[in-house]
């Protein structure tokens, strides 16, 4: 596992798993907000760790496989072993259980992460907001200068100054993109 917190979820997990596995007659493991609640946890601290659904998903099925096995020999092991049915109903249980708290984990994952795409595209419009705003004031004073020079007749001085500032604000555009071109 990726990290010492995930070691603490499992176990809770695991312990969880087992009580609902054991007392077929108990309480669903469904309705047990604790355990969801350990599970939901889990979803945010993978999602925290940058893992990917794939990943959550995987480390479920793992999960699944070690119980499984680990039923089985212990089944094994028994001077009388359960009925085929009895079998088949503890690891139907045991699948359940799993289903519960995988589906728990995933959609606090998914919410996360959907919340994650809605905070980076509201970043990524304020940006393309500003860059906009940052771009019209030199397109402004271009076309203001340009319309200067073609529609008046400018005495030397005036019409140097204009150029001028036509000059500093298409450097300022070629700034810009620059910059732009850097983020």
């Amino acid at each position: 596992f990726p990290s010492e917190s995930l070691l603490d979820h499992i176990p809770a997990l695991i312990l969880e798993i087992s009580e609902y596995v054991r007392d077929p007659a108990g309480q669903a493991i469904a309705a047990n907000t604790a355990i969801l609640d350990k599970a939901r946890e889990l979803g945010a601290l993978r999602h925290g760790q940058g893992a990917s659904l794939h990943q959550v998903l995987r480390e479920y099925q793992v999960l699944n496989g070690v119980l499984v096995t680990f039923l089985v020999e212990e089944i094994e092991q028994l001077t009388t072993p359960p009925s085929a049915a009895d079998g088949i109903a503890l690891v139907s249980r045991l699948n359940q259980a799993i289903n519960v708290l995988s589906q728990a984990t995933v959609e606090s994952f998914v919410t996360l992460y959907t919340n994650t795409i809605a905070e980076h595209k509201d970043r990524l419009e304020q940006f393309t907001r500003m860059a906009a705003h940052e771009w019209r004031q030199p397109l402004s004073t271009l076309q203001f200068g340009i319309s200067l020079l073609r529609r008046f007749n400018l005495d030397a001085d005036r019409r140097e100054r204009t150029l001028a500032t036509v000059e500093r604000n298409v450097q300022h555009l070629v700034d810009l993109t620059l910059k732009l071109e850097t983020v």
